[in-house]
């Protein structure tokens, strides 16, 4: 057979390539010249790299693979210098099968660029992830920035390996004015994690922002955990224009970043403490209330949280309510509550119309408090009886009205008798007091001041 014949078969399978055979005849010369292994053949193999039929391409990346280093020049230079597209492409796509003998020759051809081909051999370095490519994709940073497509290809390449020594490469790529070359250095450092932090931030240093800052801001951002407790470690050692990066970059951050600051509200470096509050302080409520609730129940840190929780009391009341029925933290949210004052009173009707009977005792309990710091106050929770309230909640109020605030109640319902939409359930709680002693003596006593001071008729109504 003529792969028994060996190296002698070699120019009669030539000569049958050349005359174009049937793609079956081609696939059987193909088979032959990889197990006869002539290298005299690789010239008229390279030509069928051209080949329409998928394959005779498939057989033929077999056959080069066969002849491993024999074939790569070959191919590199098919991938640098053939006119037609499709065979660079091929080219390079066998090349990357061939793995880590290609890595030192090809890495060697990345220089000098040639415009639109270099580019596929940076991609097969990539697909090698072999650190021997690293000094060329390195030393293609600056010269590829004028071909875009080469530029990332190198970011991309170079984003294959999370070491220090790629970082400055990738900072310097950050400085393109074009937005697909630094986006995609962008994302490439976001992906070193803290890898990359230290020379990120040392970029940083600057006294005024630049293109490049936000950039790096944004580096550190994409990270996939972002590194809040490590950031807030080189606080007590970098400059103030670091710092305040540092400080901008938990503002933009947000959820994660408010967790971290929230663990080191009572940090011992002064710095670092005073540091996260000012950044909490600058943030939205409704990123740094969760943190600070999941806070509560640590011994001492109530009063603290407090100070920040009460200038977002839209954000803050309704979760403090719910926690309530907390067995951690409800007395903290309990001693919270009344500092918010009046406002805090139509969130509390959730948990007055709670079954639970903790979660009850102290909604009333909070009402109780604000009544007797502010009397004031009275007015405000008389006028709840005009919302549509649950029935739990109903008799909840009615009891904190006729029973525990009995003494000081009932020139809020007095009021409460002239308006329309009051006028029934002020009756009920009217009602309730006749059935307490105190209740009565306290109606009597201020019913007949109230005759003498207003003087005005209506007094004469209410005896």
């Amino acid at each position: 057979t003529l792969q028994e014949l060996g190296l002698t078969a070699t120019p009669y399978l030539l000569d049958q390539l050349k005359q174009e055979p049937a793609e079956a005849v081609r696939l059987r010369i193909l088979e032959v010249l990889k197990n006869v292994h002539d290298p005299d053949a690789l010239p008229a193999i390279f030509r069928l790299v051209a080949d329409p039929s998928p394959l005779v391409i498939q057989q033929l990346t077999n056959t080069l693979h066969s002849f491993g280093s024999e074939s790569i020049p070959g191919l590199i230079n098919l991938v640098l210098s053939d006119p037609n597209d499709t065979v660079a492409e091929r080219a390079a796509q066998m090349l990357g099968g061939m793995r880590q003998e290609i890595v030192v020759p090809v890495s060697q051809a990345t220089s000098p660029i040639v415009a639109g081909r270099t580019r596929l051999l940076v991609q097969v370095l990539e697909r090698t992830r072999d650190s021997r490519a690293m000094p060329a994709l390195i030393s293609l940073v600056k010269p590829s920035q004028d071909e875009p497509l080469l530029a990332i290809a190198v970011i991309r390449a170079l984003s294959q390996f999370p070491t220090q020594q790629v970082v400055a490469p990738l900072l310097e790529m950050l400085e393109s004015p074009q937005p697909q070359i630094y986006e995609e250095a962008i994302e490439a450092l976001s992906s070193f994690g803290v890898v990359a932090l230290d020379e990120l931030i040392t970029a940083l240093d600057v006294q005024h922002e630049t293109a490049t800052t936000p950039r790096i801001r944004r580096a550190v951002l994409g990270m996939a955990s972002f590194p809040g407790e490590q950031l807030l470690s080189m606080l007590p050692r970098c400059s103030d224009a670091q710092a305040r990066q540092i400080l901008t970059t938990f503002q933009l951050q947000g959820a994660d970043a408010a967790q971290v600051l929230v663990e080191h509200l009572f940090d011992e470096d002064e710095r670092i403490k005073n540091s996260v509050h000012r950044t909490l302080s600058a943030m939205q409520g409704q990123i740094i209330v969760p943190p600070l609730l999941e806070a509560l129940n640590r011994p001492g840190w109530s009063d603290a949280i407090a100070k920040f929780l009460l200038n977002y009391p839209e954000v803050a009341m309704p979760p403090l309510v719910n926690l309530l029925g907390d067995p951690e933290r409800s007395d903290a949210a309990a001693s919270i509550l009344p500092r918010f004052g009046p406002r805090v009173l139509t969130p509390l009707i959730i948990a007055l119309d709670d079954p639970r009977i903790m979660v009850q005792e102290h909604a009333q309990h909070i009402i109780i408090t604000l009544v007797r710091q502010n009397p004031a106050t009275l007015s405000h929770v008389v006028r709840l009886f005009g919302m549509t309230l649950p029935l739990r909640a109903h008799e909840a109020l009615l009891e904190v009205l006729t029973n525990d605030l009995v003494d000081i109640s009932v020139p809020a319902l007095l009021d409460g008798l002239e308006d329309a939409h009051l006028v029934n359930d002020v009756s009920e709680a009217w009602r309730a007091w006749h059935a307490n002693p105190i209740g009565s003596e306290s109606c009597s006593m201020v019913c007949w001041n109230r005759c003498v001071w207003r003087n005005d008729g209506v007094v004469l109504r209410q005896r």
